[in-house]
This record gives structure tokens, sequence and C-alpha cells, in this order.
């Protein structure tokens, strides 16, 4: 056991971070958690005996049981009980994405569910998640979970927390994954809906090629950096489902399906990228037979045929014509669309920029908030029109129906963000500008800046 001596000299080198710790909202447990796994060298008895000496105030919260991860889990076990499928914990072992498998024993355990049952659970969920990789459309409908859930196994009865238990009422589940809908919920988790044939969808394999993923996870990994994401299994869950129209990008049962798991489909997809990335590189490389001095024909092993990286899905990006590069620039606006195509053209392969708008009422607020986003990724452009807030900034809306008529789909349930991926830089510029001045409703092209330059120094009013 440690002297008081010792406890005395850990306080006096640790009772600055634990309390930044309880300043910053941590509860006590993740505190003791986060100072034993960055300070391995100290006692986890040392640990517990500071956080726990009420010296500070930390947040009370408790981690509920039904969060997004322990639903989805749910609706996994509940279609092996209802398949009768035996456990599987050598594929929950392999390819159960990280966050489950760190969460699901971790939640298990505070409510005091032992070892084997945990174990048994798991194993079940690794069997559901096996046996819809091998047949996307096993099915889990309404009647169905209903009866699981009034004769659950004996494994997962009286499993309780401070607030709820587990497995939850499916209404639970339909009102937090589903937004009200049953099929929803199930989609988003990577179960076939009873109902899918309504939707127009398909969840088999043969349904999304390579490209189509791999243009989709390019799509959902600039997602994830600009909303400080990780790419989970359950984040591109519910990013599917919430693109505009629902289908646009493969669904997770149906990544599953091709690739057998999510981890195996999101360490493939991001070889295609890479793959991708250097074939568009190959900047020197000819695009067909060149001739030598003797002006007979010479054949290149590594030519790139330009035709085939376009069926190929490659997100070849020409680069503007002379005629455009000479056209006057006499008004603001056509000042600021030279800069746009500009930008495109010299942003480097994987990475991103933003467009920021300066107007009277942020300039006096302290905040600017960035109008467009664009990353550069192997499907082309990929571009996102922030409208949060435009009714603030400027007096005006925006018109949404501009905006679908020419192609650009909702990103977000409560219409802030607008995205839409070109592979060629004079649509993009002129997409983009056509939004930002006709559907946006912009008036001062003049106020526009990207966040490698310096913001205009004064504003006028229009």
């Amino acid at each position: 056991m440690a002297s008081n001596e010792d406890y005395h000299r850990f306080l006096s080198h640790y009772s600055p971070l634990i309390e930044e710790l309880a300043d910053s909202g941590w509860s006590k447990e993740e505190a003791c958690h986060r100072i034993a796994t960055l300070f391995p060298e100290e006692s986890p008895n040392m640990i517990r005996r500071a956080v726990f000496s009420r010296r500070w105030t930390f947040n009370t919260r408790t981690e509920n049981i039904l969060n997004n991860v322990m639903m989805s889990a749910a609706v996994w076990y509940s279609v092996a009980v209802t398949h009768d499928m035996e456990p599987d914990p050598q594929y929950a072992a392999a390819y159960l994405d990280p966050i489950i498998l760190e969460d699901i024993p971790r939640i298990f355990a505070k409510a005091n569910v032992s070892p084997e049952a945990i174990s048994l659970i798991l194993g079940k969920c690794g069997a559901a998640l096996k046996a819809l990789s091998e047949n996307p459309y096993i099915r889990l409908d309404e009647a169905s979970y209903d009866d699981f859930f009034d004769n659950v196994p004996e494994e997962a009865r009286n499993i309780v927390d401070e607030v709820s238990s587990w497995p939850p009422h499916r209404q639970i589940i339909e009102d937090r994954l589903g937004d009200g809908s049953w099929s929803i919920a199930l989609m988003r988790v990577g179960v076939c809906p009873p109902d899918l044939e309504d939707y127009g969808i398909s969840v088999s394999a043969s349904s999304v090629t390579d490209r189509d993923f791999r243009n989709a996870l390019a799509e959902f990994l600039s997602y994830c950096i600009r909303y400080d994401r990780k790419p989970t299994v359950l984040v591109y869950g519910n990013w599917s489902i919430s693109r505009n129209p629902l289908g646009r990008v493969p669904l997770l049962g149906t990544v599953r399906s091709k690739y057998g798991s999510w981890y195996n489909g999101l360490k493939n997809g991001r070889r295609l990228i890479n793959d991708a990335l250097k074939i568009s590189s190959l900047s020197t490389v000819p695009a067909r037979e060149t001739q030598d001095s003797a002006g007979t024909s010479v054949s290149r092993s590594r030519s790139v045929d330009l035709k085939t990286l376009y069926e190929n899905g490659i997100g070849i990006v020409h680069s503007p014509s002379e005629r455009h590069n000479q056209l006057p620039c006499s008004t603001p606006w056509e000042r600021m669309t030279n800069s746009l195509r500009g930008t495109l053209r010299e942003l480097p392969w994987g990475q991103s920029i933003r467009l920021y708008y300066l107007s009277e009422i942020s300039e006096e607020q302290d905040t600017t908030i960035p109008r467009l986003f664009i990353l550069r990724s192997p499907s082309g452009y990929i571009c996102e029109l922030i409208t949060e807030n435009t009714v603030f900034y400027r007096g005006t809306s925006y018109d949404a129906a501009v905006l679908e008529e020419h192609g650009w789909a909702s990103m977000s349930e409560d219409l802030f963000s607008w995205g839409q991926t070109f592979t060629e830089v004079e649509s993009a510029t002129y997409e983009i500008m056509y939004a930002l001045r006709w559907a946006l409703n912009y008036t001062q092209p003049e106020l526009f800046y990207f966040e490698d330059q310096e913001p205009p120094g004064e504003v006028s009013t229009p």
C-alpha cells in the first residue's frame, strides 16, 4: 500500500492535471481512465484515491447503457437469436469495429454482466454480422423483434443500469436510431429492412463496384475530416442514410456484403483511393504512343489511356484553356471567378481549402463561418456549400430549389450544407459561382477570400 508521503507526492505532481480534467467536464471514471492510459507508470489505486478524494467537482453524468453502439448491438443480437444462429466469437474477434468491441464489454461490465455472458452476446453479434455479409437480405421485421424482446435469452436478462435496461424496446430503437422509422434504423446498422423494395435500393454485393465505393468513401472521409469524426461503422451507417437522395451512396449492408465486413471495406477502400491518387499524379506519363527522333512510334509500358481512366471513375481534372485564362476581368464577379478557377487548378491532390465571406455583421461579431469547403479527391472536386446562418449574415435566405435544380444535394437534415462532386475545373467553377450568386444570393464578390488569403479590409454596404 502506498504511504501518505507517496500520495502527497502524487497530488503535488498531478493536482493541476486532475483539476483540468474536472474543468473539462469528464466524469471521475473517465478521468481515472485517461490518467492511467497516459501515465501507465502510476498506480491505478493511487489515481482512483486522488480523483475520488472530493477535492474536485467532476461531472456526475453516467454512461447510459442505451447509446447508439448498444442499440446497434441489440439489433445484431436479435438477428442471431431470431434466426437461431450459433455464436461466432472468431468472427467477432477478427472483424468487429474497434469501437464496438471496446464499448460493449465496458458498458456491460458497469452493469455487472458476467464475462461469460458478455462473450456469448458478442459471439452472437459476430454470428449475425457474418451471416449478413454472406446474405445481406436477411430481414428483421417489427414482429420478430417484439417476440425477441418478450423472450430474451437467459444471458441477456436483467441487464440494467441506473437509468435503463438492455436490450431496449423497439420503440426506443425506432426513435433514436431511425427518426421514428424501424426500416431507417435497420439500414443505419446494416440490417435489411422488411420493406427494402419500397425504397428501390439493392444491398447485394453486385449492386456496387469498387469504383462506386471508392468514390463514396472519399466523400465520407472528407465528411469525417470536416466534422472531426472517426470513420467507424456506425458513423458510416448514419452518413449513408443521410445522403440525399437515399441510395446515392452504398448502404452499410451493401459494403458488408461486398467486402465481408466494414473493417475490410474501409481497408480496401483506402487502398483504392491511394491507387487512384498514384495513377492520377503521373503527370509526366504519356497518354498515348510517342515517336522517336526518326518518327517511329514507340510504345511506352507506363502509358496511360485517358479514356480508360474516365471509364474507371478516376477524377482527371482538366486545366482551364488559354481562352479562359485570357478573359478580361472587368467586374468583381469575373475576378472572383478567375480566382476560384485558379485555386481549383492549383489545389493539390488530397488537400482541401475553405472559402470565407466577410460581412458587416460577421465582422462586428468577430465570427466568420466558411461558406465553401473543397476537397480534391480521386472522384474529383468534392464541394460543400455551407448555408448555416445565411439569414443572420446577409439578411436574405438562400434558394433551395435552385440548388437542387443544379445538382446540389442536401448533406444534413437541417439543410445547413449542400454537396456536389465535379470532375472538371470549368464545371466546378461555373456551378459554384452560380450557386453563390443566384442560389445563396451573395451581392459582394469582392468580400470572398480563401483561408490562405488576407481578408478584405473594409466592408461597404451594397
